[in-house]
C-alpha cells in the first residue's frame, strides 16, 4: 500500500535536511520557524538576480518586474485563503506588526468603556499590543479561559462577549497545545453582539487552504516563516482597513 505522504521524498526538497547524515536531524520546531524548501530559495535567488528593486516606487524595468511578482503573490495568497478581493490581503513586516496595525487603527476609535476579549492561550504578540492600547485608550481587556484539555472554553464566550465588546482577538490554533478553535460559532456570537473577530492563524494557515469566509473572521493574520517560506506576514481584512500608523510608531510593540 502506497503512503499518501512520503517523508523521504519530502526531505529531498530541503537542502538543510540533506546536509545532515540520514536520521541525524529531527526538526520539530515548526511552530516557531519552519525550514525553507529549495524551490523557495530558488525564488528568492531569482528575485535578487533578475528583478531586485523596490515595489510600488519605480517605473523602470526591474521595478515593474518586482511589482508584478509582488502583486501576483498577493493574488495567490488570496486564492489560498478563499478571499474574493486580493486588495484585502496586506503584507506587513511581521505578525506582531500586523496586530499592532490593527491596534493602532481600529483601536484608535475605542473608548474607555469598550472591551477587548483575548484568551489565556494567546502568544504574547496577541497580548502586548492590546495592553499598550489599554494604556493609551483606557479600554478593558478580558480573557476567555481554557479547558482542562487546553482548548478555548467557548462555553464561557456568551457570558464574556457583551455589548461593550468591540473586538475578540484569539488564536485559530494554539502554538502550545496545537488545539484548533471551532471559530464558526464563536464568530456568530461575536457578530450578534456587533463586535469584530480577529484570528491569529499562524499555526493553522500552513496546514492547507482556508475558506476564510467560513471562519467568519473580520481580520486574519499569519506568518510566512511558519509556512516553509521567507519571513513575511499577512494580515487579511474583510473590509479594507485604512491604516493611519506605521510599524515605526513608538506605540508599536
Amino acid at each position: 500500500m502506497q503512503m499518501a505522504f512520503d517523508p523521504e521524498r519530502f526531505a529531498q526538497e530541503f537542502s538543510i535536511l540533506k546536509s545532515f547524515p540520514k536520521g541525524n536531524l529531527h526538526y520539530l520546531d515548526n511552530a516557531a520557524m519552519s525550514q525553507v524548501p529549495d524551490c523557495v530559495i530558488k525564488a528568492m535567488v531569482d528575485h535578487e538576480t533578475l528583478r531586485r528593486s523596490n515595489v510600488k516606487r519605480g517605473i523602470h524595468h526591474l521595478a515593474e518586474a518586482a511589482n508584478e511578482a509582488f502583486e501576483k503573490a498577493r493574488v495567490q495568497v488570496a486564492v489560498y485563503l478563499g478571499v474574493n478581493h486580493a486588495e484585502e490581503v496586506i503584507f506587513t513586516s511581521g505578525a506582531t506588526a500586523g496586530i499592532n496595525i490593527l491596534a493602532l487603527s481600529f483601536g484608535q476609535n475605542l473608548k474607555p468603556d469598550d472591551e477587548i476579549l483575548l484568551s489565556h492561550l494567546e502568544h504574547h504578540s496577541n497580548i502586548i499590543p492590546w495592553q499598550m492600547l489599554r494604556q493609551r485608550r483606557g479600554v478593558t481587556i478580558r480573557y476567555l479561559p481554557i479547558t482542562d484539555d487546553g482548548r478555548l472554553n467557548l462555553d464561557r464566550a456568551e457570558e464574556l462577549i457583551t455589548d461593550r465588546t468591540k473586538l475578540v482577538a484569539v488564536s485559530h490554533g494554539s502554538n502550545v497545545t496545537g488545539a484548533i478553535t471551532d471559530v464558526t460559532p464563536l464568530a456568530r456570537l461575536v457578530h450578534d453582539k456587533g463586535s469584530k473577530l480577529m484570528l491569529d492563524g499562524a499555526q493553522v494557515a500552513p496546514k492547507g487552504p482556508i475558506d476564510l469566509a467560513r471562519t467568519g473572521a473580520d481580520f486574519y493574520v499569519f506568518s510566512g516563516h511558519n509556512f516553509n517560506g521567507i519571513v513575511f506576514y499577512v494580515a487579511v481584512v474583510n473590509d479594507i482597513l485604512i491604516i493611519s500608523a506605521t510599524r515605526h510608531d513608538p506605540c508599536s510593540f
